[in-house]
């Protein structure tokens, strides 16, 4: 049996962003920081949602990188 929490917590102390900690493995998916567990597509989705939920989408990033730089050149 998956410990999908145990998963969820090794993932989240890591630096790298939750997708490239993940690889097929047959009709699974493998997390390469506990090799020895494979969880379902359902499994995986709904801990992809969990991880990135809050976390900023790379357009949001820019934009908001792009508005400080206006804020701060009218100091």
């Amino acid at each position: 049996m998956v410990d999908v929490a145990k998963i969820e917590s090794a993932v989240r102390a890591q630096s790298h962003p939750p997708e490239a900690l993940f690889r097929r493995h047959g009709v699974g998916w493998q997390c390469i920081v506990c090799p020895g567990d494979v969880l379902t597509q359902a499994e995986y989705s709904a801990l992809m949602q969990r991880l990135n939920r809050g976390r900023l989408s790379p357009a949001e990033i820019k934009r908001n990188a792009v508005r400080a730089k206006g804020v701060a050149g009218h100091d």
